[in-house]
């Protein structure tokens, strides 16, 4: 019942494990829950912000 929409991919978020630019934006929505919730996705890092949750840090 979930569905995503890829909205952007060009976000650039500032995070305690760093800087990410050009990162795509998913909003999230269900048709079991009202609203919307968003996530980024960084280019060779994966999940970066899960609505209030953001990356802390990387470990290689």
């Amino acid at each position: 019942m979930d569905r995503g929409e890829n909205t952007s991919l060009t976000e650039t978020l500032k995070t305690p494990a760093g800087s990410f630019a050009n990162c795509l934006k998913v909003k999230e929505t269900s048709d079991l829950e009202a609203g919307a919730s968003y996530k980024l996705y960084a280019p060779g890092v994966g999940l970066i912000q899960d609505e209030e949750f953001v990356l802390t840090v990387i470990k290689r």
